[in-house]
């Protein structure tokens, strides 16, 4: 665990070269790859259009220096997001000259057609899902402090030790996106504004969800949902700028 950061920095750099080259080869302290040609090659660069999920600072100013977009995963309180994503933009921007791509959200969605029913997709399934991560990635797990990469996931640790698990389950599961069809669509479009996104990523099945409830989340995102953010202009999809005629799709 104490390579991680550096493996996944001496991968990306190899993958990212060889999606752009049809080449993989690599030489690194960690990572060794002969020469080796991939198939099919690559058909057109994937500059603009690579995207990774970055938690910690550190994290962040490496996807700046390997020149990708970043994915927000609904973890931490808006404002911290877009202090973070100043720092990201001002430092891709310093490393190479231009502005990143611009980011994609990763949010659990519930609707309910009712207000009751929207409740209980917070009260039940997302918060469910947040006490699923706690366990999975061991957010409560203080010994990840002493190890190298995982320094912020030890001060994440404590703050749980501090507030309780379910304190940070409510906590975590308030990030997410729940309600009526208009009322989500509202919120989605207002995360959407907030850090200037182009694009949304929405997770509609989660937290135990029976067969037929997640069928019917999804049916009520796709139905009333997708259309109102298929409508809103962004500017550009996945990196890539529009003429100022085209309308993006989120």
């Amino acid at each position: 665990m104490g390579e991680s950061r550096r493996r996944f920095v001496e991968y990306s750099e190899a993958i990212l070269h060889a999606l752009e080259t049809g080449v993989m080869e690599y030489d690194g302290d960690l990572y060794k790859q002969p020469r080796c040609e991939i198939r099919p090659e690559p058909y057109a660069s994937v500059r603009g259009r690579t995207f990774a999920s970055a938690v910690s600072p550190e994290s962040m100013d490496i996807m700046a220096r390997l020149g990708v977009g970043l994915m927000v995963i609904a973890q931490k309180p808006w404002p911290t997001v877009q202090a973070d994503l100043d720092t990201y933009r001002a430092r891709y921007n310093e490393l190479r000259g231009e502005e990143p791509p611009k980011p994609l959200i990763n949010v659990y969605v519930g609707v309910g057609e009712t207000e009751a029913e929207a409740t209980e997709m917070r009260e039940r399934y997302l918060q469910n899902y947040a006490l699923s991560t706690v366990e999975h990635y061991e957010f409560d797990n203080v010994g990840f402090e002493k190890i190298e990469g995982y320094e912020y996931y030890g001060n994440l640790a404590r703050n749980i030790e501090k507030h309780g698990v379910d304190g940070f389950a409510r906590f975590l599961a308030d990030l997410q996106v729940w309600g009526t069809p208009d009322q989500v669509a509202e919120k989605l479009m207002s995360y959407v504004d907030r850090i200037d996104a182009g694009g949304i990523a929405i997770v509609p099945s989660y937290g135990g969800m029976s067969t037929e409830v997640a069928n019917k989340n999804f049916d009520l995102i796709a139905e009333h949902v997708v259309p109102a953010l298929k409508a809103k202009d962004v500017g550009g999809d996945l990196g890539i700028q529009y003429g100022v005629n085209t309308a993006a799709a989120v």
